[in-house]
């Protein structure tokens, strides 16, 4: 009876330990659909945004030295950068505005080098060229921000709180 009765606590154990494993291998399946759905919603925020940024461009090169006002709210955690000078993104062929992904802090925890922000806005980023110059900028979004267009080029800052 004893050989019996640890045979059965033996494969009770194994049934119990398999079921968590595919317990966890669904929830990381579901947590990387979840993101997967979550990626492609945030890279089309980002892409509406920079259309709505574009507009607001062209409204503030008619309007000629006049601010124009444009809140920056979609999508979370990702930041406007300007690149016109020398590293740019692949997208980018002149002067360029990126929507991109924040650098977090495992991103710069990784022991090869990590992860720049150049290299987010090349995996995770949305871009356009623009002929105008553009100032320099890097803006973490849920920010209003100010468009002028001045001296043949854009002016983009940060809306100063009154």
């Amino acid at each position: 009876m004893n050989k019996k009765g640890e045979f059965m606590l033996g494969e009770y154990t194994l049934k119990v330990i398999i079921a968590v494993l595919c317990i966890l291998l669904l929830l990381y399946m579901l947590f990387n659909f979840y993101s997967s759905f979550t990626d492609k919603k945030n890279f089309a925020r980002a892409e509406a945004t920079l259309n709505s940024l574009s507009e607001k461009m062209i409204d503030a090169k008619n309007a000629q030295d006049t601010a124009v006002s444009l809140p920056l709210l979609e999508p979370n955690g990702w930041r406007l950068i300007s690149y016109s000078e020398a590293e740019k993104p692949k997208q980018c062929t002149r002067n360029c505005i990126c929507l991109c992904e924040d650098v977090n802090w495992k991103d710069r925890a990784q022991f090869w080098g990590g992860t720049t922000q150049l290299d987010k806005c090349e995996m995770r980023g949305a871009c356009k060229n623009f002929e105008e110059k553009i100032n320099d900028f890097n803006i973490k979004i849920r920010i209003d921000v100010n468009v002028e267009y001045k001296n043949r080029g854009y002016l983009i800052s940060e809306k100063e709180v009154s």
